[in-house]
């Protein structure tokens, strides 16, 4: 019996998948789908399951194959990521360099945009949650209290920090920045 590379070129296990999910509709015999695909011609116990072996291992060396494809389209995808912002990056400093220039082509133009303010804290903050229960359902479902904690949490406000801030009030622990960033209309 025949062993088979450790990986097959992805188009022929295709075509041989193809071929062997065709027959299966049509007879719905595994066996005989194997035999004509893989042109085995004999119907004995052994061979039945060598072939069915072979099946298994042709299609975990699919499996590989993809496996090992699917993360370089991974870093591939992450490598183009990384020129875009790059290039991204370029187009802002030579537009930032040169403001008068219009930015205009074929396919469309480009303008710098300012980003909407974001709010810089001097300290670290952090979105919590918590499995919460309303009333309701502690009676509904006979919570008992010893199940049940009662938090008191404090929140910072940052909508009204934000708003004196633009108000021109000085906070020590909070500032507004404003970056810009390239946008491509067509």
């Amino acid at each position: 019996m025949t062993k088979l590379p450790e990986k097959i070129p992805l188009g022929k296990a295709a075509e041989d998948l193809s071929a062997i999910a065709d027959l299966l509709e049509e007879s719905g015999d595994l066996d005989e789908a194997l035999v004509k695909v893989f042109g085995e011609a004999h119907a004995l116990q052994k061979d039945a399951v060598d072939r069915n072996f072979l099946f298994h291992q042709y299609v975990k060396s699919q499996i590989a194959l993809a496996k090992d494809m699917a993360d370089n389209w991974k870093h591939q995808k992450d490598v183009m990521q990384n020129v875009l912002e790059r290039h991204k990056d370029r187009i802002k400093f030579i537009m930032e360099a040169n403001p008068d220039i219009p930015f205009k082509g074929a396919q469309g133009k480009m303008t710098l945009q300012a980003s909407p303010s974001a709010l810089n804290l001097a300290f670290q903050s952090s979105k919590r949650t918590f499995e919460t229960i309303s009333d309701h359902d502690i009676t509904k479902y006979k919570v008992d209290a010893s199940y049940v904690d009662i938090v008191q949490l404090k929140a910072l406000n940052k909508e009204k920090v934000k708003e004196d801030l633009k108000a021109g009030r000085e906070l020590p622990f909070a500032r507004l920045t404003q970056s810009k960033h390239v946008r491509f209309k067509v």
